[in-house]
């Protein structure tokens, strides 16, 4: 998910123009609202795991 980003060259809020998911992530490339700045940064922001109880169910009977 995309998490948002401060342009580390004005200050100024950053929005994702693309992004390309891929299985452990997502790259996404940032520019800059500021139109003297506009400047621009890809970052690979990592997929968050989420724990869910009924996985742990389905894990435990597994072996069965």
């Amino acid at each position: 998910m995309v998490q948002g980003k401060i342009c580390p060259e004005c200050g100024y809020y950053m929005y994702a123009l693309s992004d390309e998911e891929e299985p452990g992530g997502t790259w996404i490339l940032y520019e800059c609202r500021n139109e003297h700045c506009k400047f621009r940064e890809k970052v690979y922001e990592e997929q968050e795991l989420t724990y869910h109880p009924l996985d742990e169910h389905i894990n435990n009977h597994q072996g069965l």
